[in-house]
């Protein structure tokens, strides 16, 4: 006979309302990313890669980022930010590459430009960047990690260089101009066009931190408002939330998505014995728990 299970469920509850972004600057070591999974070489080609989290931005949850150049959004090719704006052109020893790394609940999710050309039609030569974006999970944060470039210095005449990131709805942004070591920022003016004067240096880090009125974290705790039954279990499992799920998601331990679901009731008819993380994400919490299948 099987034992019932009382389960423990690990409960991120974020109830703040991050309606704006503090930014600051620090310095850590680039390194290109090790294990990484190819996105695409191309740049210029539209990709998205899903976000194995639950992650906030400017109070709306989102599920996947796109990339595009050195842009990145997250609603299809709608531009929610870049590091340094620019069109960037393949190169055979580059491409756009992301990794997960760290354990659910502190997942961090990176994003690497590698070797990218710039491609606007007035500038020849060489001149390529190396930066990558971060979102962390637990914070919901985004960094931008510069790397080492090659630009000539009569190209900055030729482009703008936006660094920013804006609101889904557009209406809110932050944009940072001028020194890379020091920048101006503009807040809430989606209208400018201008620009960082030069390529930050390599190891450069920018962060934006949500501002947050009100925080409530509860870790490690039994929560009564959400099941998962069974467990261990065979095939299916029905999940019961007393806040309206959103999306079910399994994950393998190397954080690759297996199953994204809205119905409770999830089929895993597929999934070989072993040890997943189901997420129960929900507009006000993700729950998150260790499922086995025997």
């Amino acid at each position: 006979m099987k034992k019932l299970f009382t389960l423990t469920i690990i409960c991120f509850s974020l109830f703040a309302k991050a309606q704006d972004y503090d930014f600051t600057k620090d310095i850590k070591a680039y390194d290109y990313l090790s294990e990484a999974t190819l996105v695409n070489s191309n740049f210029s080609t539209l990709d998205s890669i899903e976000i194995p989290f639950s992650f906030k931005f400017y109070d709306k949850v989102v599920s996947k980022i796109y990339v595009q150049n050195a842009n990145f959004g997250f609603n299809g090719n709608m531009i929610n930010g870049s590091p340094f704006q620019v069109n960037l052109s393949k190169n055979d020893s580059g491409g756009i590459y992301y990794l997960i790394e760290g354990e659910p609940g502190e997942q961090i999710l990176k994003i690497d430009w590698r070797n990218a050309l710039l491609k606007d039609a007035e500038i020849a030569g060489s001149d390529s960047i190396n930066f990558q974006v971060w979102l962390y999970e637990f914070s919901n944060e985004i960094e931008f990690h510069y790397g080492i470039s090659n630009i000539d210095s009569g190209t900055y005449d030729k482009i703008i260089g936006r660094c920013f990131i804006q609101s889904l709805d557009k209406n809110k942004s932050l944009l940072l101009h001028s020194s890379p070591s020091n920048p101006t920022i503009i807040k809430n003016d989606t209208n400018t066009i201008l620009g960082l004067d030069t390529f930050p240096l390599s190891a450069y880090v920018y962060q934006f931190s949500p501002i947050s009125q009100t925080t409530n974290v509860v870790k490690n705790e039994q929560d009564k408002n959400a099941t998962v039954f069974p467990n261990p279990f065979n095939e299916t499992i029905t999940i019961t939330s007393e806040s309206p799920i959103k999306t079910l998601k399994i994950y393998n331990l190397e954080g690759k998505c297996l199953i994204s679901e809205t119905d409770n009731k999830i089929n895993t008819k597929h999934l070989a014995s072993g040890v997943y993380m189901l997420y129960v994400i929900s507009d006000e919490n993700v729950i998150y728990k260790k499922i086995i299948k025997e």
